[in-house]
């Protein structure tokens, strides 16, 4: 039986562990052939052995820091010299820091900030640009439930997840006449790596509501392909994502606070 991707090209960032590798798992195993990357070679490269052993799709690793200013450019010159032309483009590369704002490293919040935001806006555009406006393609972008709110101690992260969130439906309004759609998924507190990064003691309320990253990638990706605006996985994620709208802006980052901290 033909898989529902069968002989699509998907492009997944930041894919050597958590959500991304899930992301590349359900692709792999709906048919479609992958290109991975994030900066760790090694753990990619054993991604794509796993993938191989179990599906015939091809995938290509591409070993890439997407903090850096051109990395963008040079994936998507890569591809072009495989004339490979990407039907689907998963923007799931990002970290986050944790900590009062006027304590953190600069040079690591400047970092997380082109990540987050530069990359993710570079790679749209480029994706975009790539291909043909009557084909039907798919964007997939990572955003998050603090992206709904303020969140002190994740005072530039959740900043940087608004921005995702409202450019991905501004892109996808845009997009409306094409066969292009922009899907925002918006996940809580997730099984990664994510706090180990951040450098975060998880809080009892985050155990309590904590989702398996397959869990998520799977709800990301059905709503890409039924080209939904925007994705919340989870009846709790759902309810505090809701209930932002009836609280007012300083009572949210004050919930917040406390989330984070316990």
């Amino acid at each position: 039986m033909k898989k529902l991707l069968s002989g699509k090209w998907a492009l997944v960032t930041g894919a050597s562990s958590g959500l991304g590798s899930d992301f590349a798992r359900i692709l792999a195993s709906m048919g479609a052939h992958l290109v991975i990357s994030a900066r760790r070679e090694e753990l990619l490269n054993l991604l794509k052995s796993e993938i191989q052993k179990q599906y015939q799709i091809e995938v290509l690793v591409i070993p890439m820091d997407l903090s850096i200013e051109d990395a963008p450019v040079r994936i998507f010159q890569f591809l072009k010299s495989k004339k490979i032309e990407l039907d689907i483009l998963i923007n799931n590369a990002g970290f986050a820091v944790f900590g009062d704002f006027a304590d953190l490293s600069w040079e690591k919040e400047s970092q997380m900030l082109r990540l987050d935001i530069l990359a993710l806006v570079n790679m749209t555009k480029l994706f975009l640009k790539s291909g043909s406006y009557n084909k039907k393609r798919y964007i997939l972008q990572l955003a998050s439930i603090a992206a709904f709110q303020p969140s002190p101690m994740y005072a530039s992260y959740s900043a940087a997840k608004s921005f995702v969130l409202n450019f991905s439906l501004a892109i996808r309004n845009e997009l409306r006449k094409t066969s292009i759609s922009c899907t925002a998924l918006c996940p809580g507190v997730t099984r990664t790596e994510f706090f180990d990064v951040a450098e975060q003691k998880v809080t009892f309320f985050q155990r309590i509501t904590m989702m398996d990253s397959q869990a998520v990638a799977r709800a990301g990706i059905k709503a890409m392909l039924k080209r939904r605006s925007l994705i919340v996985p989870g009846i709790m994620n759902k309810i505090m994502a809701l209930l932002t709208r009836f609280v007012s802006r300083p009572l949210q980052a004050k919930l917040a606070r406390l989330f984070v901290q316990g």
